[in-house]
């Protein structure tokens, strides 16, 4: 999956920042984010969880952290949620 989404995203003109496997710390789930894009051409993150059929509950609990966790870090930095999109 890394392969095919690093491939998509160099097929872009858009300047993007791909993290695999990251894990927020030091507070809360220990779980890590399959994968985090940030596209600072069109001011958006994107979190992406990869599972099988059976994991899409799972999925939609890591998305919901997902989205908690990159808001709090915009949130900390003055003026900086307003700007971007949370997909």
């Amino acid at each position: 999956m890394f392969n095919q989404l690093k491939r998509y995203l160099e097929s872009k003109d858009d300047v993007c920042l791909l993290l695999h496997g990251h894990q927020f710390m030091p507070k809360g789930s220990t779980r890590d984010k399959d994968f985090i894009i940030v596209n600072l051409t069109h001011g958006y993150i994107m979190g992406m969880e990869v599972k099988s059929d059976k994991g899409l509950n799972k999925a939609k609990e890591q998305l919901k952290d997902s989205k908690q966790r990159i808001q709090a870090v915009l949130n900390s930095i003055g003026n900086m949620s307003k700007g971007w999109k949370f997909i």
